[in-house]
């Protein structure tokens, strides 16, 4: 997750299209990582195995950071416009992009459900430490969500 923060940063500090182009692939490498490695996380702390949906998130994330390593900045893709007359922000002009954004919030709800699912069922220090977990996970998405 650091590494998408150095990213957002040199977003903001892009004073041409192209930095902030390539900037947007570097953190997109590591930003569509986020729900998949936070998915593996919670299957590992509820010790569960769900080997499908695991797979299918990273896949998801390796196909994503493919497409927008390449196409990300083309027209038929994502474009990059100035927003606010400083920063540089993608809009979607694909059904793609969307989709897979879609895909990003599904992951990162269904390890916030399991978590939930998971505080119901456990008791005494088992409870105590998934509630710890989700408030630690609850501050991280939404300090995230203050990022580009």
């Amino acid at each position: 997750m650091a590494l998408w923060g150095v990213g957002c940063i040199f977003i903001g500090l892009s004073q041409s299209k192209e930095s902030a182009i390539f900037w947007w692939k570097f953190a997109t490498i590591f930003g569509f990582f986020i729900p998949t490695l936070f998915y593996h996380t919670t299957l590992v702390f509820r010790k569960k195995d769900d080997n499908k949906l695991l797979y299918m998130a990273y896949l998801y994330s390796v196909t994503f950071i493919i497409l927008s390593t390449i196409y990300l900045g083309d027209s038929r893709f994502a474009t990059v416009n100035q927003v606010f007359g400083s920063l540089y922000f993608p809009q979607s002009t694909s059904i793609l992009q969307s989709t897979f954004l879609l895909i990003w919030f599904f992951f990162a709800i269904i390890g916030n459900l399991d978590l939930i699912r998971h505080y119901k069922v456990t008791d005494g220090n088992e409870r105590n430490k998934t509630l710890y977990f989700s408030i630690s996970m609850l501050i991280g998405f939404l300090g995230g969500s203050m990022n580009p």
